[in-house]
């Protein structure tokens, strides 16, 4: 079974950097792992509902990439307007082990790009990890510039990036979010 918090759906970095001393995030998020959305130009990438690795498996040949431009950072730019969603089942989705992703409103997280397919990928939960499936959408998922195999799962690290159509995510733990927390206070 996955795990629960109370963090508010669809909360930018920046307002988690605000609220950082009322809100303790290792304790809040615990094994609990994040999806970091960068906004579409001005737009969000989300629809904000309301809420009710094996290293084997990884993608050959992925390399290090990064969402956010470095030289943003400084100032929060883009990075600071990014969304954070956690990857834990909604009401919407009958499957307790999976996160599904894409625009229907049956998908737990909800994109708002028309490059993205009405189920696009699929989380999984695998033995406690997160494995990501492409579910055989029409423009493709890629980790780390990778495109992978429809139908296949992969294994997940975080500081994953994760392009589900034209829509770019981190895949990050607890650690990683308070990281980049922690850039967008600077």
């Amino acid at each position: 079974m996955t795990e629960h918090t109370t963090l508010p759906k669809g909360i930018t970095l920046r307002e988690l950097a605000e609220r950082r001393a009322e809100l303790d995030l290792p304790r809040l998020l615990g094994n609990t792992k994040a999806l970091v959305f960068r906004p579409i130009g001005e737009q969000c990438p989300i629809y904000l509902t309301p809420a009710e690795g094996d290293p084997s498996s990884y993608p050959l040949g992925a390399g290090e990439t990064s969402v956010y431009d470095r030289e943003q950072i400084g100032d929060g730019g883009a990075l600071a307007e990014a969304v954070v969603v956690l990857l834990t089942p909604t009401h919407r989705n009958l499957h307790e082990e999976q996160v599904l992703v894409g625009r229907a409103l049956s998908n737990d997280v909800r994109l708002v790009s028309p490059s993205v397919s009405k189920v696009h990928v699929r989380f999984e939960l695998d033995e406690g990890e997160w494995k990501l499936r492409d579910d055989d959408s029409s423009n493709g998922t890629r980790i780390n510039g990778v495109k992978l195999d429809p139908l296949r799962p992969y294994g997940l690290r975080p500081g994953d990036e994760l392009a589900i159509g034209d829509v770019v995510a981190i895949y990050t733990d607890a650690e990683g979010l308070l990281d980049l927390v922690d850039l967008v206070s600077k």
